[in-house]
């Protein structure tokens, strides 16, 4: 394989391999776990109707999100030089054009916008401590997306440092919430809730839930576990990496998958099913209830909550940024008219223009969507075809590059000298073949609310962009390097 490929950077602007097994875990756990356990926990519950078809739901979206890592453990043990993760991967299986499109759309769309959406759900919770006029939240997520994006680009020490702290101060946070129910029980038939909306829980607590309610629930459910796979972004730099990846992704979803199952338990153990179902503000209940009105810490259990979704949602928005980045380096390893993209800084250890570029186009986007009431939800809409389609399209290149007669490729030296040391997915071809379909019904799924909330502006605007990608994908000429694909 030659020196110059983006699977094996030359040594002056490689990344090395900083990430050790708690920094990889500590990535997929903070990356997963933003403020989504917050939000859809009780509009989960309205739709599942019983504490048993909860807890139910949460296992299977745990347990596809699980299906979808041993694909990728499988990818990523089998690159386990791979700088950008699905950029090579899908340039690997169908070619170049598949791997700058996916590109393209994570520096225009994906990315901006999933950073965008966690950075005002922060803004949102953090007027909550130090408040502000709603005209100026989006303020508050610009400040969030440039501090860490200059903590970023002081270096990957400093990134991954971040990174670990937010994720164990989220995780001891929510295990707090959850020790509140054993340490104060309480009956949960005299629960004053704080903040109650009836219509909320649409019509679950009069008549039970809407149709087709499991599977709005599992689409809910699968927005919680978005995430995990950003650990092959950064597979390149992982010690040891054929064991660390295998391991981080698993270990990395089984926490997550823990800590969703612990944490509503504790809220219907604490508040009652129909009380968490109709909450909107559950966590910020069960605390107020359990320590009560007559002392400071359940007077300000508000701000103490709001605290902590704070966290939850900076560990993600600083997990995308710290990831992201090597997408675009990996594209300018490819096409000479994007190499200022693989600039690699030697001693911060990070691709700094790609970092700048991603955090001004995310300001951009952040900005143009708050004219919008509802930022959040139009980010995320606008966005959610384009992460399940690419994340398809990544899973189904584990079954191409299974066949792919290539036997100079990295994938076969691995099979011949490493086999033991590289994950195979047991059931092949089931469990891509699963994987990919839950994926298209979640694209489907998407389409129609976007459809159905009439967010036809920004969706057309996203589709001009993407576009314009593919007949950039079609035109632009290869920086020269001599590859092996």
């Amino acid at each position: 394989m030659n020196s110059n490929s983006p699977l094996v950077p030359t040594e002056n602007s490689a990344p090395k391999r900083t990430l050790t097994l708690i920094d990889s875990i500590c990535i997929i756990v903070g990356t997963i776990i933003g403020a989504g356990i917050f939000r859809t926990s009780p509009l989960i519950a309205s739709y599942s109707g019983s504490l048993s078809m909860l807890i139910l739901v949460w296992l299977i979206g745990g347990l596809v999100a699980l299906v979808g890592a041993a694909c990728f453990a499988e990818l990523t043990t089998t690159h386990p030089n791979a700088v950008g993760g699905d950029y090579v991967y899908l340039k690997r299986a169908f070619g170049r054009p598949f791997g700058f499109m996916f590109a393209w759309a994570s520096f225009w769309v994906i990315r901006p916008g999933n950073i965008g959406a966690m950075a005002m759900v922060f803004a949102s919770y953090f007027s909550q401590i130090v408040p502000v006029s709603e005209s100026l939240l989006v303020l508050y997520a610009v400040a969030a997306v440039v501090l860490l994006s200059l903590t970023n680009l002081i270096g990957i020490r400093q990134g991954k440092t971040a990174q670990n702290v937010l994720t164990f101060a989220k995780v001891a946070g929510i295990g707090a919430i959850v020790l509140l129910v054993f340490l104060y029980p309480f009956d949960a038939s005299d629960v004053a809730l704080a903040d109650v909306s009836a219509d909320s829980a649409d019509g679950a607590a009069e008549g039970g839930a809407p149709p087709n309610a499991f599977w709005l629930a599992i689409v809910f459910v699968m927005f919680s576990y978005g995430g995990w796979n950003d650990i092959s972004l950064v597979a390149g730099e992982v010690k040891k990496p054929r064991r660390n990846l295998f391991r981080s992704l698993f270990l990395g979803i089984l926490t997550v998958m823990s800590v969703y199952l612990i944490f509503n338990i504790a809220l219907v153990n604490g508040l009652g099913f129909d009380a968490m179902s109709s909450s909107q503000a559950v966590a910020t209940d069960l605390v107020a209830q359990a320590l009560g009105a007559d002392n400071l810490f359940g007077q300000r259990s508000g701000q103490l909550i709001a605290g902590l979704v704070c966290i939850s949602c900076l560990g993600a928005i600083n997990g995308m940024i710290l990831t992201s980045p090597r997408i675009y380096y990996a594209a300018g390893q490819d096409y000479s008219r994007l190499k200022f993209l693989s600039h690699w800084n030697e001693q911060r250890d990070c691709p700094w223009q790609a970092i700048l570029l991603q955090t001004a186009v995310t300001i951009g986007l952040i900005l143009i969507c708050s004219m919008y009431v509802d930022t959040f939800e139009v980010l995320v809409v606008s966005t959610a075809p384009y992460f399940w389609s690419f994340l398809a399209l990544s899973v189904i290149s584990l079954i191409v590059l299974r066949y792919k007669s290539n036997p100079d490729s990295e994938v076969q030296n691995v099979k011949v000298k490493n086999e033991v040391e590289s994950f195979r997915v047991k059931l092949f071809p089931l469990e891509p073949i699963f994987f990919t379909g839950v994926c298209l019904a979640l694209v489907v799924k998407s389409v129609l609310y976007i459809v159905e909330k009439n967010y036809l502006l920004p969706s057309i605007c996203v589709g001009v962009l993407m576009l314009l990608g593919i007949g950039l994908s079609l035109t632009l000429s290869g920086s020269g390097q001599k590859s092996t694909d």
